[in-house]
């Protein structure tokens, strides 16, 4: 099944901007993790064009259609402009 968007944010903290994207999709593993799960990814943007640079800072997994991860990387990075280890993954 192919991944589907839950959830896509700007945020901004200062005059850095983050792109917060949260997805459906199907998990590999053969154990312990649901079918789908939703995965929420996190990355710098460049402030003009909204491009998003090609490193991945963090990401974090939960249950399908969850959102809790995707809110707490916007809280934080709104916040403070990055996201704690113990926050998220990164």
């Amino acid at each position: 099944m192919k991944s589907e968007h839950v959830m896509q944010s700007y945020v901004w903290y200062g005059e850095q901007l983050f792109f917060v994207s949260t997805i459906n999709r199907d998990s590999s593993a053969c154990y312990g993790l649901a079918p789908r799960y939703a995965e929420t990814m996190v990355w710098e943007c460049d402030p003009k064009t909204r491009e998003r640079y090609q490193s991945i800072f963090w990401m974090g997994d939960g249950p399908k259609d969850t959102l809790d991860v995707h809110f707490e990387a916007c809280r934080a990075l709104r916040q403070d402009g990055k996201i704690d280890d113990e926050d998220g993954e990164g």
